[in-house]
């Protein structure tokens, strides 16, 4: 999967990524402890059979497999951590943009509403002194 298509995927699908890569790291994990196993097997049969150096080179070669599929998997974790933390970065902007958006639109409501206010006001005072100076002079 490029970084593109894991930047199109929704919070959920890159949590069931991660869920499946954690399955991957267990199995990977059973493996390592199976191979771990087979080497200490593979020991105690060379020791028997007293080809120590013919045993080191298989159980070597275990060992560069076993290490082979862990820095694979290290790589895969790195890579869905950075896209992951990529699109929360990206996340994180939009609504810091939509936030800001959304207080300068209130406050030129607020600012329109005072001056809507300020407006009533001087027209119920201009109004209230026409009927006082009218009633004076009845």
């Amino acid at each position: 999967m490029t970084n593109a298509d894991l930047k199109k995927l929704g919070k959920n699908e890159l949590i069931e990524i991660i869920l499946k890569l954690k399955q991957d790291n267990a199995v990977l994990y059973a493996a390592l402890e199976d191979a771990k196993k087979e080497i200490t097997e593979q020991s105690k049969v060379q020791l028997e059979c007293g080809s120590i150096a013919e045993q080191a080179i298989k159980v070597n070669g275990v060992l560069e497999a076993a290490q082979k599929a862990a820095d694979e998997y290290l790589a895969e974790v790195k890579r869905a951590n950075s896209d992951t933390e990529d699109k929360c970065n990206r996340m994180l902007r939009e609504t810091a943009l939509k936030c800001k958006k959304l207080l300068d639109e209130t406050n030129a409501e607020i600012a329109r509403r005072k001056a809507e206010f300020n407006a009533n006001v001087d027209r119920t005072v201009s109004v209230y002194g026409e009927l006082s100076d009218a009633a004076k002079r009845k």
